[in-house]
């Protein structure tokens, strides 16, 4: 029988299906060897004729298991969302992927990250900013986030890896793809100090309409972004937008009022974003960051160990749609708290939108308050998990 993750890598290699097309099987079938084995009949109440007729044709080639198994011999590493070690900073992003593929680890959930990006025809002012900002960030024990791009991404990247740092490239294109070609030397380097990261499936080529949702990744695995060089309208300030979404932190570099590399950074600091001063005044930031980001090895081990004696205890048990294991049992909650958990997911929805769910369930008896307070329960007893900007998900 294929377990969750498999039969969602299967979804994703079918030609014509996308990740909200699977997200509508998964929430209709509820039950993954459900629909791996559905009938044409079943599955043409979601999918198109051609995609029906690309799901039966691949599901007789092999099977989910095999299929996983061949990715695994290519040394790329599949991190779903069913999966543990998926990434916290990515759970709470409404648009999270299904999935990662990657070449090394993972960014650290222990450790403070730091998304850095900044423009491709960068100049000398900017390039040795990013140098001596990045190295401060890894000599701390920062982790750098970036894309690997021209410019400020790479030397960003570099400057981690010559100081002794851990850092992560986020790719618009398949993990087992370099690109911009000419950073090879990069793109080998980075799996012994971080990891080479994708949502795309490998073989997939760069094109311009994937590098802008490759940037919510790279904002959502920051704790905080920063700004070093960016024209007034460019891809690096896509990049800010999702990261203000986010509700992260923005610093931004200054600059001259004449040069067009500063002019987007400059209109950011004007709308109230960090100042990048000097490495002695951000040295000071960080420390106080760090203690609001940094989680110690004590708290994540004894994260880590409850959750293995969760999933050994409730393993065969799957909550709707695309939930993971349970592991609520044995919790005394009131009906109300019941009746929230069985609402909440894996996607963040906010108290009014949860108040209007249990209104459509005919739950109308309670007020806004009684579900506020339900839901601060929930997170006391770490059932559910409050996120920036009063969102709520499922623990």
């Amino acid at each position: 029988m294929p377990d969750n993750r498999e039969v969602l890598y299967f979804l994703q290699t079918v030609p014509g299906i996308g990740n909200k097309t699977i997200r509508e099987l998964w929430n209709y079938f509820k039950d993954a060897d459900a629909l791996f084995h559905a009938n044409e009949e079943q599955l043409s109440g979601i999918l198109s004729t051609e995609q029906t007729r690309a799901f039966l044709e691949e599901r007789e080639k092999e099977t989910p298991a095999e299929r996983l198994a061949k990715l695994k011999k290519n040394g790329i590493r599949y991190c779903s969302i069913f999966d543990w070690d998926y990434p916290a900073r990515l759970r709470v992003v409404s648009d999270c992927p299904l999935s990662l593929f990657v070449k090394g680890s993972l960014p650290q959930e222990k450790c403070m990250t730091a998304a850095v990006v900044g423009a491709r025809n960068h100049s000398y002012y900017g390039e040795k900013q990013t140098k001596l900002f990045a190295g401060v960030l890894v000599q701390r024990g920062i982790e750098i986030i970036s894309g690997m791009a021209r410019g400020i991404d790479s030397i960003a990247q570099k400057a981690a890896i010559e100081n002794g740092g851990r850092t992560y490239a986020v790719l618009g294109c398949g993990a087992d793809i370099c690109y911009p070609k000419e950073s090879r030397a990069l793109f080998e380097q980075i799996p012994e100090h971080g990891g080479i990261i994708s949502e795309y499936l490998p073989g997939t080529m760069p094109k311009a309409g994937l590098f802008p949702m490759r940037n919510r990744i790279i904002s959502a695995l920051g704790d905080i972004l920063l700004v070093m060089e960016a024209r007034e309208k460019s891809g690096t300030l896509i990049t800010v937008d999702m990261a203000l979404e986010q509700g992260k932190e923005i610093w931004v570099l200054p600059g001259r009022i004449d040069d067009v590399l500063s002019c987007g950074c400059n209109r950011l600091i004007s709308q109230g974003a960090g100042i990048l001063t000097g490495i002695s005044e951000f040295s000071k930031e960080l420390e106080g960051l760090q203690k609001k980001y940094g989680i110690s090895n004590e708290d994540k081990n004894q994260e880590r160990h409850k959750k293995e004696r969760t999933c050994e205890r409730t393993k065969s048990k799957q909550d709707k749609g695309m939930i993971r294991d349970d592991y609520s049992d044995g919790m005394k909650m009131t009906s109300l708290e019941k009746e929230i958990l069985s609402l909440l997911d894996y996607q963040p929805v906010t108290l009014e939108g949860i108040y209007e769910k249990l209104l459509q369930n005919a739950k109308a008896s309670h007020t806004i308050q009684e579900v506020s307070t339900s839901l601060l329960n929930l997170c006391v007893k770490r059932l559910a998990i409050q996120t920036n900007g009063f969102w709520y998900i499922r623990a």
